[in-house]
């Protein structure tokens, strides 16, 4: 009876291995991070990919709503040069294709209707499939004035010519290229020149997914931070800062004096009058004003699915921008002004006609003018960026990162 029960046992743990065995033969393949985070965060944003037709050529974007919006909405769609609007109605899964027929960008505007009123839901703009050949440097973000509606960027191909860049500036989203030939090319946020404008703190580089899917030659991805604005010129001298005038000199005295036989009376200068004092010095001149700090580098994920091409990954944070000089310090106080005593005789006499004066002042000098204020002080230098963590990963190899403590 005790060896029955042994045997029970034992086929009972052995069919229970089998069972977790076959169980963990059942499971999936690995799934990606990207898979995994897309599953677990289903977007509440409109999203939206390029589809290829029979012979491969993308003449499509395909859109896909969140589930909360209505099946049917408004459509307001412009290139640039032509407009319509009308409504579409999305399928089961919240799909709606639209063809791609314009080399330019394509601005939608989706809208539901509260009370009869359209209400904007989500706005996009998207560019055309690319075919670019890069001869020279090409600033993309400016060609298409790249924005926050812009989550997608699709090149059929992209030949970038030797040691020439594509600029992408702070473009956050999605770039798939289907093949790329680059002769040690750069795919790069900011070029290393650029400057914010004066008092404004430098753009971060972008945060993008890069996908190449055939590629020959090498190619650097370089993320990097707008440099920061300089400090603006300090505020010129003005009223406020300018030196007190000096004050006129002491008045002039005078006496009668007595003339016989005369029916007028008679005056004399006993004390000429005093020199004007000088203005003051002006005051200091206002401050330079502060410069700006530079942008983060920003961060790539880089996904290649060629041997041959060879990738770089690099990135440079955007650099501070430097404090103005200070200010020209404050004009100095004009001079007092002196007096010739003629001024003076007429309001001690008040402008008595019937008085003569016998004898006159000698004339005094004005002061002299104040001198120039000291300059302000120069402003302060911004701070740099710091350099973010980019990723690259070719094929299926171990993943390759920069500034991981970021």
């Amino acid at each position: 009876m005790k060896h029955k029960i042994l045997i029970a046992l034992a086929l009972f743990t052995l069919l229970s291995c089998m069972k977790i065995k076959k169980k963990d033969d059942d499971q999936p393949q690995a799934q990606t991070a990207a898979e995994i985070k897309a599953q677990s965060q289903p977007s509440d944003k409109l999203t939206y990919k390029y589809i290829a037709d029979k012979s491969q050529s993308v003449n499509k974007i395909q859109f896909l709503a969140p589930s909360g919006w209505p099946k049917t909405v408004l459509l307001k769609k412009s290139d640039g040069s032509k407009s319509s609007e009308f409504e579409i109605e999305f399928n089961e899964s919240y799909e709606w294709s639209d063809l791609l027929i314009t080399e330019n960008k394509v601005y939608y505007q989706f809208y539901s209707f509260f009370d009869g009123q359209p209400v904007l839901l989500e706005e996009v703009e998207v560019l055309p499939p690319l075919n670019t050949t890069i001869e020279e440097d090409l600033n993309l973000a400016k060609q298409f004035n790249l924005n926050s509606k812009t989550k997608y960027i699709y090149f059929e191909n992209l030949n970038i010519g030797l040691q020439k860049h594509l600029y992408l500036e702070n473009f956050s989203g999605k770039i798939q290229i289907k093949n790329l030939i680059s002769k040690s090319g750069f795919i790069q946020s900011f070029p290393i020149s650029a400057r914010a404008e004066n008092d404004v703190d430098g753009k971060d580089g972008g945060v993008i997914e890069l996908e190449i899917l055939n590629g020959s030659g090498d190619v650097t991805v370089f993320m990097k931070g707008e440099n920061g604005g300089n400090g603006s010129l300090a505020k010129p001298p003005d009223d406020f800062i300018k030196g007190e005038a000096g004050g006129p000199g002491a008045s002039a005295k005078f006496k009668p004096v007595y003339i016989p036989d005369s029916i007028f009376p008679y005056y004399a200068c006993v004390a000429a009058p005093g020199n004007g004092t000088n203005g003051s010095k002006g005051l200091n001149g206002y401050n330079g004003n502060s410069g700006k700090s530079g942008g983060h580098s920003g961060r790539a994920s880089v996904f290649v699915s060629s041997n041959n091409l060879e990738v770089f990954l690099t990135s440079q944070e955007g650099v501070f921008g430097n404090g103005s000089p200070g200010g020209i310090g404050g004009e100095g106080g004009d001079p007092g002004l002196g007096s010739d005593g003629e001024n003076d005789f007429k309001i001690q006499t008040k402008g008595n006609p019937m008085i003569q004066l016998i004898k006159k002042c000698e004339p005094s000098m004005n002061g002299e003018k104040g001198p120039t204020g000291d300059p302000g002080l120069p402003g302060g230098s911004g701070v740099n960026g710091s350099k973010q963590r980019s990723c690259l990963q070719v094929i299926d190899k171990k993943v390759k990162c920069i500034n991981e403590s970021y």
